[in-house]
């Protein structure tokens, strides 16, 4: 074998999967992008064509032109780890958070928002099909969808209380079908959820689905009615649950602590500042009455 062909061809930075590291580069444009916004947005049509004209606004332009180069440079990393599902989620959970932002200041009516949804779901779906990792590998690995195959022949087994966690990798085996490729070991089910159903059961992994959902409605939901820095802070981070959640449900960054970890002290985060944010509602709601 050439000692070209030894060399990994997809970027993993300081992790083993490349979709993980994806998840976590991911992360990095989303952050990036809202904070980009959140400046622009300070500046009317006459300031930004003035913004460098001026020396006063050097500083300031300057800022803006650092945060757009280290978000251009988290998407060209993220592309070069060629996961196309984090590049999938990557670009739905930065969708999903500008559009929480122009909502919220634009205070634009929910059917006018499901309608730039749509549009910009076509958009999305018609770009990435054109991408060089969806046109050469493919949008979805058959034996990934075989393994969930077998895995729910686990979960037929035991609903209620599963195989036991941390077990996946041991019992996996006993149901692995011959019409999957014998390369490699399956340690992970590739989808977090289907692991926490076949190791703990369908109600533990129900109300894990229900508590993830339901803190990303309430930072969502925070994120479009606040304003200044604290809506791009919860824009932001609602953005990046869309983007880890759905990257969950068919892969496993939330199981790799070196991601887990900065995403469990994100949200926790937002949904310390959501509660915040609802509280002063509240209190401005009473002192009215």
């Amino acid at each position: 074998m050439a000692a070209e062909d030894r060399l990994p061809r997809d970027l993993t930075a300081t992790f083993i999967n490349h979709n993980t590291a994806a998840a976590l580069l991911g992360a990095g444009v989303i952050l990036w992008a809202c904070s980009i916004q959140q400046q622009l947005r300070s500046f009317g049509p006459l300031s930004l064509r003035l913004l460098m004209l001026s020396p006063s606004n050097e500083a300031v332009g300057i800022q803006i032109a650092t945060r757009a180069a280290a978000g251009l440079l988290c998407f060209l990393a993220l592309l070069s780890t060629g996961s196309r599902a984090g590049l999938a989620c990557a670009v739905l959970g930065l969708f999903a958070a500008i559009l929480q932002m122009v909502a919220g200041q634009l205070r634009l009516r929910f059917v006018y928002g499901l309608l730039i949804a749509a549009v910009g779901l076509v958009v999305i779906a018609l770009w990435l099909a054109q991408s060089q990792s969806v046109m050469t590998r493919g949008m979805f690995d058959e034996g990934r969808w075989m393994a969930y195959k077998h895995a729910l022949r686990v979960i037929a087994e035991s609903p209620i209380l599963g195989i036991g966690a941390g077990a996946f990798g041991d019992v996996f085996p006993a149901f692995r079908g011959g019409d999957m490729s014998m390369w490699g070991v399956w340690d992970y089910a590739h989808s977090t959820l289907v692991e926490i159903a076949v190791e703990m059961g369908l109600p533990i992994a129900l109300l894990v689905c229900m508590s993830a959902i339901g803190s990303l409605v309430v930072v969502a939901r925070a994120g479009t009615r606040s304003v200044g820095q604290s809506r791009t802070f919860l824009c932001a981070i609602s953005g990046i649950m869309v983007m880890t959640f759905l990257h969950s449900l068919i892969d496993f960054p939330l199981q790799v602590p070196g991601y887990s970890i900065p995403f469990g002290i994100l949200v926790g985060c937002g949904l310390a500042l959501a509660t915040r944010e609802r509280g002063a509602e509240t209190g401005e709601a009473a002192g009215h009455r």
